[in-house]
């Protein structure tokens, strides 16, 4: 109901991504040590949510690409 200035909406991404990591969510590879591991998670969830955040002006284009991606995201986990 208020816009929000650009550093208020990284924020809240930013405290997202920190309860993304802390219920586990984020790279489950040994290649990496625990520290790069986390970094790597916390940057790509930012840039996604930044990515989907810079589309959401148009209307629908949001959505139409969320379903394309999880469709794709489907059939690659079922191969």
């Amino acid at each position: 109901l208020k816009v929000m200035t650009p550093g208020q909406k990284f924020f809240a991404q930013t405290l997202a991504v920190v309860c993304f990591l802390k219920g586990g969510c984020s790279l489950k590879t040994n290649f990496f040590v625990s520290y790069v591991r986390t970094f790597l998670s916390a940057f790509w969830m930012l840039s996604i949510i930044n990515a989907f955040n810079l589309i959401d002006v148009m209307d629908g284009l949001t959505a139409t690409v969320s379903i394309a991606v999880s469709l794709a995201f489907l059939l690659i986990a079922l191969l």
